[in-house]
């Protein structure tokens, strides 16, 4: 395994100041977000100038773009949506093969037309996951013409909202193109996790949700996400292994299970403070065994 971290955790007026702290922190991959860098694709233009001089920064850095991040409603009701978010796919395809990186990262998507994660009565419907499919089939067209790989992210906001709605996407699509990025953090609502800390059997629970999802998934796992479970049961906020702060996921046990499965993929850190990114990934090397 190698660790690696989503710039859009860092603050910086450049796609070099950003990059600059990633390398300070002795990573040695990162996860691309081409806003997050202040980097402008225009839609259906290949924008050359502007992914070459991100690709000059990463290799001056000798930083392995791993995934760039491709997220978009894929079951928007708004059908217009759904199609602008596949044009900017394209967009976002040419730019991860112009810079090497093979992995674009995608969420499912929500009946919700305000919030791409929040959960919607309507996202259980049958017509729901039939524009799954049909907005997926669109994306594999993406990545076959520019041979990359599609990492679908399981979040319980989502459409495919479970370890076992995510088995169910990949056996319907069966495209090698389509793969998965795990994050133990979304593999639980909040209502759950609310309820869950109240629990003296809240380790138990955790482990035996996060040792399911990845009997599911592990051979399809290109891509592991670290983000925290903070006291109050929300995600993110702080990072893995804070000392101010302690998060309640059991990053050793999501660890060990990804060394049981023979992952030997990135783990990118995200969804915490830049504060907090030295004591997170000192942590995180001490369990994966760096």
């Amino acid at each position: 395994m190698k660790l690696g971290i989503h710039v859009g955790t860092f603050q910086g007026s450049s796609p070099e100041e950003i990059l600059d702290a990633v390398a300070d922190h002795g990573l040695e991959c990162v996860q691309l977000n081409f806003a997050a860098l202040g980097v402008e694709l225009v839609l259906d233009q290949s924008n050359d100038t502007a992914v070459d001089r991100v690709a000059k920064a990463l290799c001056q850095r000798e930083l392995e773009p791993v995934a760039v991040s491709g997220t978009f409603n894929m079951i928007h009701p708004d059908v217009a949506e759904r199609r602008r978010g596949i044009r900017r796919l394209e967009t976002l395809a040419r730019a991860a093969r112009r810079l090497g990186a093979r992995l674009l990262t995608l969420c499912t998507g929500t009946r919700d037309p305000n919030d791409m994660w929040a959960p919607h009565p309507d996202n259980s419907a049958t017509a729901a996951w039939n524009d799954c499919l049909d907005t997926m089939e669109q994306a594999i067209g993406i990545a076959d013409r520019y041979d990359l790989l599609l990492g679908v992210e399981p979040e319980t906001g989502n459409v495919v909202s479970t370890a076992g709605a995510a088995r169910q996407l990949l056996d319907e699509l069966g495209s090698p193109r389509v793969k998965i990025v795990i994050d133990p953090a979304n593999l639980f609502s909040r209502d759950e996790l609310y309820r869950m800390l109240r629990m003296p059997n809240m380790g138990t629970l955790m482990r035996s949700r996060i040792e399911s999802a990845m009997n599911l998934l592990a051979p399809d796992i290109v891509l592991a996400h670290a983000k925290e479970i903070g006291p109050d049961g929300i995600p993110g906020g702080l990072g893995p292994g804070g000392r101010h702060s302690p998060g309640k996921l059991d990053w050793g046990y999501f660890i060990n299970t990804l060394h049981l499965h023979e992952f030997d993929g990135p783990v990118i850190l995200h969804g915490l403070p830049e504060a907090d990114v030295a004591d997170s990934v000192a942590y995180l090397e001490r369990l994966i065994g760096r």
